[in-house]
């Protein structure tokens, strides 16, 4: 925009003498004095634009949401490969390792069920609109729930875009909820998530203690799995869940109990691990008594370092399973 400005170029006393311009600028008699001046063209700066407070808030606002997305991806992202989900800290990879496993009937079938829906989950999903699938593994203490469900997930991780996320004790579901609804890692294209211990028993009131929000995880909110997802509990309170968990397939969509090794095993895994050929008194002493992988190797151990007949290690390991440490 522009303007005129004035310039005084002079102020004299009126006298004789004094000398007038005569082109350039313009002169006026004021009082006694002779004020030479001259009008000048000029441009006005424009005037500055001050931010709009809404404008800036909500600036403000979105770089804020960009920080905490950065943030929580950098600590909670599902990605691909084996993490422990940790609710304070984020996700820690688990280190891939090899591990001595030794197959039955039972962990056969079930690695075999679980391979089959992500097999058949596109078909799934475009029929039942389903993309999750939630098993429920309960038995005894020792029986190997968690040893066959590392071994599955050792072999899963060998496939392409397979995120598996593990977590224990207790659970916030709700935080779990939030991770799940947030972005994946571009290269996931299939979850497994493992949740040990699940319910925690409350002995006094002989009932399990868990967080309710977990039914709603479980139920899956409209777009919480958008890809398939499996999901692998284990429990030792399995009577004590209650119904809305035993007895809701769309939460729990089948409970699992995971069986004790058969006596043909139990001799196969003796001869495998010691190579002892075994007797028919020996025999007696595994036969029909249902003990776990991890009861038939302290046998084992019992019977080599401390120079026990395999009989009497497997009798004093039974014994010990049904005293003080039995489950009632």
């Amino acid at each position: 925009m522009k303007y005129h400005k004035l310039k005084i170029l002079s102020t004299a006393k009126v006298e004789d003498g004094v000398e007038l311009p005569v082109t350039g600028s313009s002169f006026l008699f004021h009082e006694d004095k002779v004020i030479t001046y001259s009008i000048e063209m000029d441009e006005l700066p424009p005037e500055p634009i001050l931010p709009d407070p809404l404008q800036e808030f909500l600036k403000e606002q979105e770089k804020k949401k960009m920080q905490e997305e950065l943030e929580f991806a950098e600590k909670f992202q599902i990605r691909v490969g084996q993490y422990f989900y940790d609710q304070e800290q984020g996700l820690s990879p688990i280190p891939v390792v090899e591990e001595k496993f030794f197959e039955t009937t039972t962990s056969k079938e079930l690695s075999g069920l679980f391979r089959n829906f992500f097999a058949k989950s596109d078909s799934v999903l475009s029929k039942f609109k389903k993309n999750k699938r939630a098993y429920l593994l309960y038995s005894d203490p020792g029986m190997g729930k968690s040893a066959l469900i590392r071994k599955f997930c050792r072999e899963a991780s060998e496939v392409e875009g397979t995120a598996i996320l593990q977590v224990g004790g207790e659970v916030d579901f709700q935080k779990l909820t939030n991770i799940f609804l947030k972005s994946y890692a571009t290269n996931v294209k299939r979850i497994i998530l493992v949740i040990e211990d699940f319910g925690k028993r409350d002995f006094a009131n002989n009932t399990s203690i868990y967080n309710p929000s977990c039914l709603n995880f479980l139920d899956g909110v409209a777009g919480l799995f958008r890809v398939p997802t499996l999901i692998l509990c284990t429990t030792n309170f399995i009577k004590q869940l209650g119904p809305q968990l035993t007895n809701r397939p769309g939460r729990f969509n089948k409970l699992i109990k995971v069986l004790p090794p058969s006596d043909e095993e139990v001799f196969s895994l003796i001869k495998e691990l010691s190579n002892i050929e075994m007797t028919e008194e020996q025999k007696s002493a595994f036969r029909g008594k249902e003990m776990t992988p991890d009861h038939i190797i302290e046998a084992l151990l019992r019977h080599e370092l401390e120079d026990m007949s395999l009989e009497k290690a497997a009798e004093e390991v039974l014994n010990e399973r049904e005293g003080l440490t039995a489950w009632n």
